[in-house]
């Protein structure tokens, strides 16, 4: 490594400077930081060093929760059911996923109340199916006929479109839902209609 003073470096600006004089700290040998006078490997062990004491600490607090958690019968009974019956719970996550599957619009009506929700819009109760008679069953965007019987992922899959998205502030609503479907939903976005 090339000498340079910490002035010299400063005046060039540079991050490091190098004297070749062990630091006060560890006795190291290696370039300094020009804001802080500090020797490199002196941070990199300091950082080490709180990295250490910030993991125990972590993983103390975990041990604690753990032991509060087990100490709780709903939790210790729900954990036995887990580790007894693993082949009963495959089966259920299986009928789970063929009920999803089955049920795609109940699904996605969820998902929308939620997330109308979660932003605190109003909701109001608005299937598929309603907003599919309400509008003849044409896209609302590029006018196409659209069919119920259209299933993800066939790009015209009738779908519920916002027209003042969730995320301007709009409600889930008749007033503000149109039909759509799903290559015109997807390019809108959250677009204002």
């Amino acid at each position: 490594m090339q000498t340079i003073s910490r002035k010299a470096a400063k005046a060039a600006g540079l991050k490091h400077y190098f004297t070749g004089k062990p630091c006060k700290r560890g006795g190291h040998i290696d370039k300094r930081y020009v804001a802080s006078f500090a020797c490199a490997t002196c941070v990199r062990e300091k950082a080490y060093d709180d990295f250490q004491r910030w993991d125990e600490h972590r993983k103390e607090r975990q041990r604690e929760y753990n032991k509060r958690r087990w100490q709780d019968p709903e939790f210790r009974k729900r954990m036995r059911r887990y580790q007894q019956h693993p082949v009963e719970l495959q089966k259920q996550r299986a009928r789970n996923r063929e009920w999803k599957k089955a049920n795609r619009a109940s699904c996605t009506d969820r998902q929308n109340k939620r997330n109308a929700i979660l932003r605190d819009a109003f909701v109001e109760d608005v299937s598929l199916a309603e907003l599919f008679e309400r509008d003849n069953g044409r896209c609302q965007i590029c006018e196409h006929e659209l069919s119920m019987d259209t299933r993800w992922p066939n790009p015209h899959t009738p779908t519920r479109d916002h027209i003042v998205p969730l995320s301007k502030g709009g409600t889930h609503e008749r007033s503000n839902l149109q039909l759509a479907c799903a290559v015109c939903n997807v390019r809108k976005g959250n677009r204002c209609a």
